[in-house]
């Protein structure tokens, strides 16, 4: 369920996901246009999201562990 859920909450439609079901949602399209925009800058990543280095790179983990 939690997959749809998440679905529904990038979609904006169907039933109102959990507040943490949304943000995870659109922490990962963030996380993952960031990616397309910067490649493997950090410190641009860094620069355009206001992010600290630590809070990045648990964002990164999380979403594109593989980056």
């Amino acid at each position: 369920p939690e997959e749809g859920e998440a679905a529904s909450a990038r979609a904006g439609e169907g039933p109102l996901p959990s507040l943490k079901i949304f943000k995870e949602a659109r922490e990962r399209e963030y996380i993952e246009r960031l990616l397309r925009e910067c490649g493997q800058d950090v410190g641009r990543m860094i620069e355009i999201s206001g992010l600290s280095r630590s809070h990045l790179y648990a964002l990164l983990k999380k979403y594109a562990p593989g980056a």
